[in-house]
């Protein structure tokens, strides 16, 4: 997602839980601004996203991975009039502060095309092809690949997912002789 926002000149201000995937974010990926969110930091998180958009706030926080313990940081990390995307529900049910959504006049969606209708996913598709296939082509993003796989390793790839020590995609190549 970093990529395809930086191709279209989007400022980019990522989070992450550790300095590695900070670092890959803004040296690999582009990133604008790469923080690093821990328990004890995320008041400092807050204070860094607004200092750095000159205290308005971002536009746009898109959530890829359903954390519910930072709620309440996305919703203080908004604009007036932002927007909070999720793309990934957490396990475990949210309370949202809805005091802090009507305040600051914030809209929060989910997104999700599992659930659409064919058509709808074939229009997603297409309008991907006119628009993102291009890019890859020019190199203007670029798949990064953290390690691949064999199909009989695929335990051992979990296991990298569930330890969170990845940065880039997990690759499994499956043998067909």
């Amino acid at each position: 997602m970093v990529q395809v926002a930086k191709a279209y000149k989007i400022t980019v201000i990522t989070t992450s839980r550790n300095e590695a995937s900070a670092d890959f974010c803004r040296s690999v990926l582009g990133a604008d601004l790469s923080l690093v969110r821990t328990k004890e930091s995320e008041g400092r998180v807050v204070d860094l996203i607004l200092d750095f958009t000159k205290g308005r706030g971002a536009e746009v926080v898109l959530d890829c991975v359903g954390d519910n313990s930072s709620t309440e940081l996305k919703l203080q990390s908004l604009a007036t009039g932002g927007r909070l995307l999720h793309l990934a529900a957490p396990a475990e049910p949210t309370s949202l502060n809805l005091q802090t959504v009507i305040d600051k006049q914030l809209t929060v969606c989910g997104c999700s095309v599992r659930a659409r209708e064919a058509a709808y996913k074939a229009h997603l598709i297409d309008k991907i092809r006119r628009e993102l296939w291009p890019l890859v082509l020019k190199g203007t993003i670029k798949p990064v690949i953290h390690q691949t796989f064999t199909f009989n390793q695929v335990p051992e790839a979990l296991d990298m997912l569930m330890k969170e020590d990845v940065n880039g995609k997990l690759v499994c190549v499956v043998q067909t002789s």
